[in-house]
């Protein structure tokens, strides 16, 4: 079976139905890829905002040992995606001597 193949226009146009139609399909744009939509099953969704609770407590308890906002350990392990304030510019690795 092919994945349907969305033009940008058509997904901002149809988002809602396309989604709503739980198949995965691709999001081009002049034909090329730019974007994957692939449903989480039903049954996985409980287990998945388990799993995104349990990661979000653990980020909260390093950064807390840390000495680091959230917010600046996320850009420090996943690069610099916010802009932070002086303090928060510290690096984690110089905090990783006060755990």
């Amino acid at each position: 079976m092919a994945v349907k193949r969305v033009g940008i226009k058509e997904f901002k146009d149809k988002a809602t139905q396309l989604l709503a139609g739980g198949e995965p399909f691709v999001i081009e744009r002049h034909g090329k890829p730019i974007g994957f939509y692939t449903p989480v099953a039903v049954a996985n969704s409980a287990r998945i905002r388990e799993a995104q609770s349990a990661f979000n407590e653990k980020m909260e308890d390093l950064a807390r040992r840390l000495g680091l906002s959230v917010e600046a350990l996320e850009d420090e392990l996943f690069g610099a995606t916010s802009q932070t304030t002086a303090q928060e510019d510290a690096p984690a690795s110089a905090a990783v001597g006060r755990l």
